[in-house]
């Protein structure tokens, strides 16, 4: 039995439960997807209502146990089976990886948790809802870990008169300040304004997602958009694939004069290809997070202002690795890896430091997008990915040894072009991982008739634009 990752065996020690998965597995469908997904999620609720009581750590660790165990045998003896729904065996494994660590979580906060909204008016069971899906804890004020002495609970105010953002539930005062790394809007709107945009928004999301996915689906059938998985996929693209540079030159305005198509380098072709599938991934948060968020406020269950905290905060605008990953890409495991990362840094007796922290988390991070593919088949080589998150963290530790020796962040132009040469570089080898095992060819969404067919041969005129297919030159390879 293999011990360490490889191609062949890419999750090592536990490649005999990945096979398991595999083999023995039954389908994820429309009459058990409510136990299969949703029952392993009644402990936590139950967890979350105690959490908001103090002393209730004793009736937690129990149900803990429970919900790890429901949710181990949901995680290991069901999965989608089609090929086409890879993408959703990545995401729910991934989803379930990150609420099992959320169990422990919750079972050794000593609490209570004090949810804000409670000060103006919210109900008690919608705290109870919102505290496991929350999870970029937003509102919410850092609570303790007990156990490890992590954060600090909130404290009740002595004199009754408390701070500027404080706020009082059950009859005691306490401190609120907004997380700084959230996207936090001052715009006011009314629930009609705040359901409007997010459906625009979703709508919007949802075109995106699916036209890139599309794109794949049509110019790469036989390698990055194949959903059955090809083992290099994307250099068996670039060599009979390229970009066509300024395709407008193709047009009919300019069909007189004759201009042959100017195609991208290598390199270009396959740096588009390697943002196609971030892109993918942050559209395809996007839409499941305005989804939600449309139901929520239109359905006048939540607060308008309690979904106005976007998941993601204009990514494009990131000019560090630190500001990437700290503040424009979505939080929502921010909280969990700072845990984990502390709870393994003091077990090992190795210094809490930022250094230390940071790269700790993104270990966390890397092993989390790791193990999220234990129920696809087949799974993508699982070094790189857990790599290119690692390395992230060394990127970070270095930006900040930067600012201590020169006294400057790293941020600008200059930030931009080395965040993204040192992201696309690192990337390079986990896109590839991930198309190899068809990703590029799943659904992410459920199929609409009018953008299959009514759209599809538009989209194929669009995509022939800007795609070429080229005659690969003999004994021509890309480096894989």
């Amino acid at each position: 039995m293999p011990i360490l990752p490889s191609p062949e065996a890419p999750f090592g020690l536990l490649e005999p439960l990945h096979r398991h998965m595999i083999q023995d597995a039954q389908p994820i469908t429309s009459s058990n997807w409510v136990p299969v997904l949703i029952v392993p999620l009644f402990p936590m609720a139950i967890m979350a209502f105690l959490l908001q009581y103090e002393n209730t750590r004793i009736y937690r660790l129990p149900l803990g146990i429970v919900g790890l165990a429901i949710m181990g045998h949901s995680h290991v003896c069901y999965r989608f089976l089609e090929p086409w729904q890879r993408a959703w065996n990545i995401g729910i494994g991934t989803a379930m990886v990150a609420l099992s660590g959320k169990y422990i979580d919750f079972a050794l906060l000593r609490g209570p948790i004090v949810d804000p909204y409670r000060a103006k008016g919210r109900n008690r069971l919608l705290s109870t809802f919102d505290l496991p899906i929350n999870n970029r804890w937003v509102g919410l004020e850092a609570t303790d870990l007990n156990a490890y002495a992590f954060e600090k609970a909130p404290k009740a105010s002595s004199n009754g008169h408390g701070t500027k953002g404080s706020v009082k539930v059950d009859g005691k005062i306490f401190p609120r300040h907004p997380e700084r790394w959230l996207p936090y809007t001052l715009a006011h709107r009314t629930r009609l304004q705040a359901s409007i945009r997010h459906l625009t928004l979703a709508v919007t999301h949802y075109l995106v997602v699916n036209t890139l996915i599309e794109f794949l689906h049509i110019v790469a059938p036989e390698t990055i958009g194949n959903s059955s998985g090809v083992k290099g996929s994307v250099p068996k693209f670039i060599l009979t694939h390229r970009l066509i540079v300024f395709p407008w030159l193709q047009a009919v305005p300019f069909k007189s004069l004759n201009i042959e198509p100017i195609l991208a380098p290598v390199w270009l072709t396959e740096t588009v290809t390697e943002a196609f599938i971030a892109i993918i991934a942050w559209q395809g948060l996007s839409w499941g997070y305005r989804m939600v968020a449309v139901v929520a406020i239109a359905s006048g269950i939540y607060e308008v202002e309690a979904w106005e905290v976007d998941l993601f905060d204009q990514p494009w605008k990131a000019d560090s690795i630190l500001n990437m990953w700290g503040r424009r890409w979505h939080q929502i495991f921010r909280r969990s890896f700072l845990l984990a990362s502390t709870v393994l840094l003091r077990l090992f007796h190795i210094p809490v430091t930022s250094a230390t922290l940071l790269v700790t988390s993104f270990f966390c991070s890397g092993m989390l997008h790791a193990l999220g593919e234990l129920s696809t088949d087949p799974a993508p080589y699982t070094v790189p990915v857990f790599y290119f998150f690692l390395l992230s963290g060394v990127g970070g530790v270095f930006e900040a040894l930067f600012r201590r020796v020169t006294g400057r962040r790293v941020r600008g132009f200059w930030g931009r072009i080395w965040m993204w040469t040192f992201l696309f570089i690192t990337g390079k080898q986990a896109c590839w991982a991930w198309c190899d095992s068809g990703v590029g060819g799943s659904t992410f969404s459920p199929s609409m008739p009018f953008l299959d067919r009514g759209l599809g041969p538009y989209f194929f005129k669009l995509f022939s634009a800007v795609i070429a297919e080229i005659t690969p030159v003999p004994g021509r390879k890309i480096d894989m």
